[in-house]
């Protein structure tokens, strides 16, 4: 099963999507050869997808299974909570990362948000953090 690394990064009650593929999922990605670990991941993720963002007081929340958006191959989506540790910098020009939303659970179904993200965010407005 694929692994993914994501953030749930919430400010004013709306948490941080990336625009990717054309759907919206929770910042994040794939570990790679030479992440420590998994904040490693998550860290350098955002670094690379939103040019140079850094991330502080990263903590487990939670694991979601799923299957990937497009190519439908199972996934587990491990994630953490996250807060920036400086400016939200635009996405990086060339990575598959194109766009973001700061998204308020109410609007929701305004985006086309990917199943294993809605998953994710149904649980964490059920537990209150958004």
């Amino acid at each position: 099963m694929n692994q993914a690394i994501n953030a749930a990064i919430i400010q004013r009650s709306r948490i941080l999507l990336a625009f990717k593929h054309d759907v919206y999922i929770l910042p994040g990605g794939k570990p790679q050869a030479g992440d420590v670990d998994e904040h490693a991941t998550l860290r350098r993720e955002m670094r690379e997808e939103f040019s140079g963002t850094e991330l502080e007081d990263l903590h487990y929340y939670a694991s979601f299974q799923g299957v990937t958006p497009h190519s439908k191959k199972p996934l587990e989506a491990r994630v953490y909570f996250a807060r920036l540790a400086g400016p939200l910098w635009d996405p990086t020009p060339g990575d598959s990362v194109t766009g973001f939303a700061w998204v308020a659970y109410a609007g929701l179904n305004s985006y086309h948000v990917s199943a294993i993200t809605r998953t994710a965010l149904d649980a964490l407005h059920r537990d209150g953090h958004f």
